[in-house]
């Protein structure tokens, strides 16, 4: 019978080649097919109703012979067998076969049928997934797989069948002609092997992993094959046997950069599974834990410290991230890092001079786990971008030895330079490279002390000079590290003596000088603790670095919260890029602790963009530590730009601090200008801090005596001010006696001070008593002071008091001594006071009134006489 021939027509882009299987009754009898095209495109429900079969394709010697459309064509022992297991009795049965659905000789079509394998298994009915004749006991599926690991015939579960199940969305286990739901084998294998210390179980975790998640994939949302994750499956590969080593060769360039990036720098060797990948990248973290789920066989439990980790209670927290397992074990120590371009981050090993991936992709979980909760993910550094460090990295297909702690031991003193360019042989390339690995470990956190470092550097300076670069890189890693511990003393000194460096060698605007320049700007914002957040912090950071204009808004936070440190490394930039605005000159003579020598900086730096105006004198007057100098400064370098007005002069009385002496130098510079309002009196005067207030209104009465006559409204805010309020009052006694009057007002301020109110308002009876006192303060008197004020007032006051009954009425409601006044009140001023209804019912409702007290007022409305002197006294007494 002559040989079948494929069509010489190409398939579509979107179409395969389907086999039906045609029926037989007796397994020995030849097998029979068809192929027809079939356009993937056709279905609209995501899946398609043929069955695709993953399975080993085994030697190729001693072929067997199937019948396409009447012709022979050979196939692999493998896969004669799979199909007449597969073969039904009664029915066409419509798969899809890779050496029979492909055309092999068709390198064209070989590769564009390979970038459709995701969606020829993941749109497929089933994946049915050929584990091996029962003629080898493949059956008992289980324990032919532990068997499989003892001999030396190839893994019954490939690479190849490790990729298609990753497809698959349902899965069918055959070991000959027995059968077994994927889930329910996944399921079986972890029981089984749960403990099982051999070799083979940690190659195949990864698959039950894969056949466990099938059952879960959806049915109508089928992922590209440039969607799916390759990195999930080609992380498998690593110890798995091949028929064809060149099935990994050829594919491994281009797994590499659908894994990470297409721009990679990717090298490989005919006939070698290993790849040399250089890339740029971030490291994020390094490993701190490994634990296997206990749950769940195929998964493991990766405890990482990130660089940029929160903390609770001072105690450090990690992230704990759930993966599916990997054929090539995660060590403590392997480092997290996120290569230029890829979507998810790569666990590596470091080795003296280059890295090795473990994990070529890692699906990151969000939640960060300590033994008493969980937290928000992690945060990753404002740098993360950038990309900072080079990589050298060896991706290794090579067999693994055959037993887990040889395979460890490998991993750990494995040497590949064989192979690589030239170079990065050179001396100089592997000390570069070294250097590079040094930077990484530093970057997570793996030198717990800095003398580590610092050996390092000394090292590579005594072969490298104290001036190369990447003697400056390990500088600046160490100076980081200082400000990762919080000692900023060393970090600055680090950071200046780095930036010298990079100035002379690499010029001032060179990206990695407006690095290191960005950092210490860290350094300084984080040693102040000056209020910025983290995003602020972050966003100043990437302009400094980038070279690019600094907004006003982080100009005036900088001005504000900073130090003259943090301005002058800004002013060090180029000017276009630092605008000294109004807004910004205000917010740093704002500053109360640096204003002054920010100031100083802006006029030795910038002194053609400074400009003296109205809110500037008032920011400055405000400053209470700093304002004096910083006014001093302005009459010095400014003193034609400067107006003294109410707004400024408000501004100095306000000051509590050093209020007085800024009022005393604009006395001294410009009194000419000085005119005393109402609002700078009342302003000074309120201060209660200091008596600076005081101070304040006592220079104003000596160099504007005439213009002080807001002696009322100075008493009424006096009286309220705690400490330093009877000092003003006494003030006022000296300076303005006769206008010092006691008013409703000034009684009801007088009032309102709980500490000194009680002394203030004896000081004024004693002081100014006998002048004219308005009924209304007097009945305020009455209510709410204990009775030696109203026998002073009575002394004061004479025959002017006239004793009203709202006065009686004021004293009876005086809680604190309401029946002490009314006896006062009855023995001095008895003819004049009248006991009405209303007075006695108020007074019969006081708790605190004795019944003495009532019944003398009872007796003095009916008699409305003198009651005697003895009597009242008698009553008091009897309290």
């Amino acid at each position: 019978m002559p040989q079948y021939s494929y069509s010489i027509d190409p398939l579509d882009s979107g179409s395969i080649r389907l086999l039906g299987l045609m029926p037989a009754k007796d397994l020995s009898s030849p097998i029979y097919c068809r192929l027809h095209d079939y356009s993937l495109r056709e279905s609209d429900r995501g899946i398609h109703l043929y069955e695709a079969l993953s399975y080993v394709w085994g030697s190729p010697e001693n072929p067997k012979v199937v019948y396409i459309n009447n012709r022979s064509l050979s196939v692999t022992a493998n896969l004669y067998t799979a199909l007449l297991h597969l073969r039904d009795r009664a029915f066409e049965r419509i798969i899809w076969v890779d050496s029979i659905c492909i055309n092999q000789e068709d390198n064209t079509e070989k590769g564009h049928q390979i970038q459709l394998m995701g969606k020829i298994y993941g749109q497929a009915n089933r994946v049915v997934v050929y584990l091996g004749d029962e003629a080898d006991d493949s059956n008992q599926a289980l324990e032919s797989i532990r068997i499989a690991a003892e001999d030396d015939s190839p893994s019954l579960i490939t690479n190849e069948i490790l990729q298609e199940v990753g497809f698959a969305q349902q899965i069918l286990m055959m070991c000959g002609s027995a059968t077994i739901d994927g889930y329910t084998f996944s399921i079986g294998f972890n029981k089984l092997f749960h403990n099982h210390q051999s070799y083979l179980p940690n190659l195949i975790r990864p698959v039950v992993y894969l056949i466990r998640g099938a059952i879960f994939r959806p049915k109508h949302a089928i992922r590209s094959s440039g969607a799916l994750s390759l990195g999930a499956l080609v992380d498998m590969y690593y110890a798995r046997k091949a028929t064809k080593r060149h099935d990994k060769t050829t594919l491994l360039e281009r797994l590499v950069k659908l894994t990470i990036s297409q721009a990679i720098f990717v090298k490989t060797w005919e006939g070698k599974e290993i790849a040399l990948i250089e890339s740029k990248g971030y490291v994020l973290g390094h490993v701190q834990s490994i634990d296997i789920d206990s749950t769940r066989y195929e998964r493991q439990c990766v405890n990482i410290e990130f660089n940029k980790q929160p903390s609770i209670n001072n105690e450090k927290c990690h992230t704990r991230w759930t993966l599916q397992a990997s054929a090539k074990s995660i060590q403590q120590g392997d480092l997290v890092c996120l290569l230029e371009g890829a979507p998810k981050p790569t666990i590596i090993r470091v080795h003296k001079d280059h890295f090795v991936i473990i994990v070529i992709a890692v699906a990151l979980q969000n939640k960060m786990q300590r033994e008493d909760g969980c937290f928000e993910h992690m945060h990753c550094s404002p740098s993360m971008k950038n990309f900072s460090r080079d990589f050298l990295l060896i991706w290794d297909w090579e067999q693994s030895p055959e037993n887990l702690q040889c395979q460890a031991e490998y991993e750990g003193k494995i040497e590949r330079y064989s192979l690589v360019p030239e170079y990065l042989k050179t001396e100089t390339n592997r000390v570069a490279n070294s250097i590079n690995v040094v930077l990484a470990v530093a970057d997570a956190r793996n030198y717990e002390k800095e003398d580590v470092l610092q050996r390092q550097i000394k090292h590579y300076e005594g072969m490298l000079g104290g001036e190369n670069l990447h003697v400056l890189a390990l500088k600046e890693s160490l100076a980081w590290s200082y400000y990762q511990k919080n000692d900023m003393i060393k970090a600055k000194k680090s950071f200046l003596q780095l930036i010298q460096a990079r100035n002379g060698l690499q010029g001032k605007y060179h990206q990695d000088t407006l690095k290191s320049v960005a950092k210490l700007g860290l350094v300084y914002m984080a040693g102040l603790d000056c209020g910025l957040n983290d995003r602020d912090t972050i966003r100043i950071f990437n302009q400094i670095k980038s070279n690019i204009q600094m907004s006003e808004k982080d100009m005036i936070q900088i001005g504000k919260l900073s130090n003259h440190e943090m301005m002058e490394l800004l002013l060090e930039q180029k000017q276009d890029n630092i605008k000294v605005t109004e807004e910004v000159v205000i917010a740093a003579v704002e500053n109360w602790d640096y204003g002054y020598q920010i100031l100083k900086l802006f006029f030795e730096k910038r002194d053609e963009e400074v400009k003296i105006t109205e809110k500037v004198l008032t920011a400055a007057v405000e400053n209470r530590d700093y304002g004096y100098q910083i006014l001093q400064l302005l009459f010095e370098k400014r003193d034609e730009e400067i107006t003294i007005n109410e707004k400024v002069l408000t501004a100095t009385a306000g000051n509590p601090k050093i209020g007085y002496q800024i009022l005393k130098l604009l006395f001294k510079k410009r009194d000419e200008e000085i005119k005393i309002t109402e609002e700078i009196v009342k302003t000074a005067t309120r201060i209660s801090e200091s008596d600076d207030g005081y101070q304040i209104l006592k220079l104003l009465f000596e160099k504007r005596s005439e213009e002080m006559i807001f002696i009322e409204e100075i008493l009424e805010i006096a009286e309220e001010v705690p400490c330093y309020g009877k000092k003003i009052i006494m003030l006022l006694l000296e300076k303005r006696k006769e206008k010092v009057l006691i008013t409703e007002r000034v009684v009801r301020a007088t009032g309102q001070n709980h500490g000194d109110g009680n002394e203030i308002m004896m000081l004024l009876l004693e002081e100014r008593g006998e002048a004219t006192i308005p009924e209304k303060a007097v009945r305020l008197i009455a209510r709410h002071y204990r009775v030696e004020f109203m026998a002073l007032l009575l002394e004061k006051q004479r025959e002017k008091l006239i004793i009203t009954e709202k006065i009686i009425k004021a004293a009876v409601r005086n809680y604190r001594d309401g029946q002490n006044v009314i006896m006062l009140l009855l023995e001095k001023r008895g003819k004049e006071v009248k006991i009405t209804e209303e007075v006695l019912e108020v007074a019969e409702k006081r708790s605190n009134f004795k019944e003495e007290v009532i019944e003398l007022l009872l007796k003095h409305q009916a008699t409305n006489v003198m009651i005697p002197e003895k009597t009242i006294k008698g009553a008091i007494t009897n309290e």
